[in-house]
């Protein structure tokens, strides 16, 4: 185990209790599964415009001074600490990276439905609530939200979590209002894929 950049301990010891976690749980449910028959699989894919998460000119002097002291491993100068600090200098990297644009991100969204359950991919890592909004899907009898699927674009973080200023949206290349844009979109490509 080692004391990682957010004060977590972690190596191969912690990430071979998790998988022993996720191990179990799978043969918790493996005798409980329902078999249904298949007589058709259907897939959708659409690229969706993402706004981009582009940085306030007048922000842009104090990023460049946050990223140049961490570049040059001076962190000890920048007022902050642990996951904070984390946070402070991927926030001037996105905003770096950001600065000109662009504007918008083409990302791809798709789905597959066997039978009537679907899997719903997702190109980053998005917030709970979207999934959980995406299985409210109608005409379905399961949606399985995926993320990382095909691209890993990045957080995709609810609105009111740009409010609070965390890491996940502080960092996000996406403007505040992706997530609801994912959902809105998403229950659109799933009403698509029924047709």
């Amino acid at each position: 185990m080692f004391m990682d950049f957010d004060d977590v301990s972690r190596g191969y010891g912690h990430a071979r209790h998790l998988g022993n976690v996720m191990a179990a749980s799978v043969l918790q449910v493996y005798d409980k599964v329902e078999y249904v028959p298949v007589d058709k699989i259907k897939y959708i894919q659409k690229v969706v415009n993402i706004p981009s998460n582009m940085p306030d000119p007048k922000d842009m002097e104090k990023a460049y001074e946050i990223e140049k002291l961490h570049r040059e491993g001076k962190d000890e100068l920048i007022p902050f600490k642990g996951m904070m600090l984390t946070t402070v200098v991927a926030e001037a990297e996105r905003m770096i990276k950001l600065e000109k644009g662009p504007e918008f991100f083409p990302l791809l969204f798709s789905a597959v439905a066997i039978g009537d359950a679907v899997f719903f991919g997702i190109p980053g890592e998005p917030f709970t609530p979207i999934g959980v909004e995406l299985k409210k899907a109608k005409g379905w009898k399961m949606v399985l939200p995926c993320c990382l699927t095909n691209s890993s674009d990045g957080y995709f973080p609810m609105k009111d979590s740009y409010d609070e200023g965390g890491y996940e949206a502080r960092s996000s290349s996406f403007k505040a209002g992706v997530a609801e844009l994912i959902i809105e979109k998403g229950l659109e490509i799933l009403e698509g894929l029924k047709k």
